[in-house]
């Protein structure tokens, strides 16, 4: 008889072993669990196409993971253009990304790195000199792509590097080319999760 009770302890026990961590497997696979978070960091372009067109910014944002896997964000940016002749404009604009994180199926949550896919439009504004009276003020509307990599420093806190292509229509007077303005961007950045 004791040793049927000692049994059925011994079942008990690990019974309750299982279920708890069922409990806690369960918990961290649970697919909405919304994090807001801000970021900050410098943002520079190079056109790809031969125009000579160069860009730094500085860049911050705001945005939301809906889940563990989909997340968007807001961004506004202002800083400095330079273009083919030693002319430069003034820049800024806003823009709003989908983020899709590419590691939910390789890595957890507690990972101290992530990789997201990035996609977004983004709308700029430019101030030429007066050396450009046909184009002193511009608006663009420019798509964007790439992919962000992402390391923890603390619980809270990540460094960012984002690398990433831009493509619009140009912006400025040409020779009657019509291709569209192609930049690669880099962003190095860090980000606060609340």
């Amino acid at each position: 008889m004791y040793k049927k009770v000692i049994y059925l302890l011994v079942v008990l026990l690990a019974a309750a072993g299982s279920i708890s961590a069922q409990g806690d497997v369960k918990k961290n696979m649970n697919p909405v669990t919304t994090r807001w978070f801000v970021s900050g960091g410098v943002n520079g372009s190079a056109a790809l196409n031969g125009s000579a067109v160069n860009e730094l910014n500085a860049k911050i944002a705001g945005g939301l993971w809906f889940n563990k896997i989909i997340g968007a964000r807001v961004t506004v940016n202002a800083g400095n253009n330079w273009l083919k002749g030693g002319y430069n404009a003034f820049t800024m604009g806003a823009g709003v990304d989908l983020l899709a994180n590419l590691m939910k199926h390789y890595a957890d949550e507690d990972s101290r790195f992530r990789l997201s896919g990035v996609v977004g439009i983004h709308f700029g504004y430019y101030s030429f000199p007066d050396d450009f009276p046909n184009q002193k003020h511009v608006g663009t509307v420019a798509g964007n792509f790439g992919l962000q990599a992402a390391w923890k420093l603390t619980e809270k806190l990540e460094f960012y590097v984002e690398p990433g292509v831009k493509l619009m229509p140009k912006y400025w007077e040409t020779d009657g080319e019509d291709d569209p303005f192609t930049a690669g961007t880099l962003t190095l950045g860090v980000t606060y999760n609340f």
